[in-house]
């Protein structure tokens, strides 16, 4: 059972596998990443944002995207999107 995350998130059941979360940009600005416009986190989680020290940078010249915009979390068999903008 996926439980509520503190903060506002979306939740992904992946049931009792342990698969990788695989997230894509589908809007114009996937060009400016290239093959980088898909991403893959395993269930150890990882940051989103415009940061460089985020594990997928997503360039943002108009700075709509925070540095530190998103956190894949996993618990209990869920992934967690979780907006820390």
């Amino acid at each position: 059972m996926c439980l509520p995350h503190p903060a506002w998130a979306a939740v992904v059941r992946t049931e009792n596998i342990s698969m990788p979360l695989r997230l894509r940009i589908v809007s114009e600005n996937s060009k400016l990443l290239g093959d980088e416009h898909v991403r893959e986190f395993a269930d150890c989680g990882g940051s989103i944002g415009r940061s460089l020290q985020s594990d997928w940078v997503l360039p943002d010249p108009k700075r709509y995207v925070s540095g530190r915009h998103a956190l894949v979390d996993y618990q209990g068999g869920c992934y967690y999107l979780v907006d820390t903008k």
